[in-house]
């Protein structure tokens, strides 16, 4: 073997390894060293694919994906790829497609993963539980995503035993000890969440975050929208912003609008770039009446997050807006 095939071979693997161990640095170094060497290569382009899809440079990653799908259509994985690009940018018809075109060509259990994870976003439940349910015997990380179906289909008890056979396997995984923290949480009945949580309240405990989005959601979905917002508004600057975002979906996912825009603009500066987020906090500002002040903030932020030129811009257009100080076309 030439010493330049095994330098190949190395850089291929230690490329891998560092996306999977999300050193994405080390894989961008590694990256440009591998077009070097090999840079016509089908399998250096999908490694660089499969970058562009980690580092989530989506305009990037769908002109690469499209390319490589005119040249490469026969492949699993370049189709496997261009799979996880359009579920990236929540195209799920285009990911549907390519992930079973990927499993066509050759069955691959990554494929058929993320055929059921597409399907649970799209809402075709019963489509998704077949190929994720064969999976989860033989792939722990499988229960997480049946957890997730489970849940959209309002079967909490079954997500949660799905977060317990992971929890077997991996007892240690914080981000899924959280997760069946807040399935338990909004497993119980309202009334039972709400005496918790006012028995926190009133020894000045902290509330659990499971707890606090429950809590928020039942009150929400049983009219007490009032202490809702009674309760958020006191503690609003007390709340992180991953607390301050997370019961900002709750609140925008009911309607309750002028919650959701409190709460997103808490997170906004660390959110600037996350276009679901600007998009759901611009709809949240207009059922409010507040787009003067959401303009103000973006006008704030513009300097370092050019992209709200083009937003301000955009809702100040569909609004109705002129100018900058909401003025139409008076001078």
């Amino acid at each position: 073997m030439s010493s330049k095939i095994q330098l190949i071979r190395v850089l291929r693997n230690n490329i891998k390894q560092a996306l999977w161990q999300r050193q994405f640095d080390e894989a961008a170094k590694l990256l440009d060293r591998l077009k070097q060497e090999d840079p016509l290569a089908g399998e250096t382009r999908c490694f660089e694919l499969e970058y562009l899809v980690a580092v989530k440079r989506s305009e990037d990653a769908l002109a690469l994906a499209e390319q490589l799908l005119e040249l490469f259509p026969d492949s699993a994985r370049v189709q496997f790829l261009a799979g996880r690009v359009y579920y990236q940018r929540k195209d799920y018809a285009k990911a549907v497609d390519c992930f079973s075109e990927s499993q066509r060509i050759a069955r691959r259990w990554d494929s058929q993963r993320w055929l059921g994870k597409t399907y649970t976003q799209m809402g075709r439940f019963e489509d998704a539980e077949a190929p994720l349910h064969e999976l989860a015997p033989r792939h722990d990380i499988v229960n997480l995503d049946l957890a997730w179906l489970y849940e959209r289909m309002g079967s909490i008890d079954r997500a949660i035993a799905c977060m317990d056979a992971y929890l077997q396997k991996h007892p240690s995984a914080d981000h899924a000890i959280a997760k069946r923290k807040r399935l338990f949480a909004n497993a119980q009945d309202p009334e039972t969440l709400k005496a918790d949580v006012d028995m926190l309240v009133e020894l000045d405990e902290e509330i659990p975050p499971e707890l606090l989005d429950a809590y928020i959601k039942g009150l929400l979905e049983t009219g007490e929208s009032r202490t809702a917002r009674r309760f958020i508004l006191e503690r609003l600057d007390a709340f992180d912003d991953k607390t301050a975002v997370s019961l900002g979906w709750i609140c925008y996912h009911r309607q309750a609008f002028d919650l959701a825009m409190a709460l997103f603009l808490k997170a906004l500066p660390s959110s600037l770039s996350n276009v679901k987020f600007l998009s759901s906090l611009e709809t949240s500002a207009r059922h409010c009446n507040r787009v003067d002040d959401l303009l103000a903030c973006y006008e704030t932020h513009a300097p370092t997050s050019k992209n709200l030129y083009g937003r301000s811009q955009k809702l100040r257009a569909l609004v109705g807006r002129g100018g900058p100080n909401g003025d139409g076309d008076k001078k």
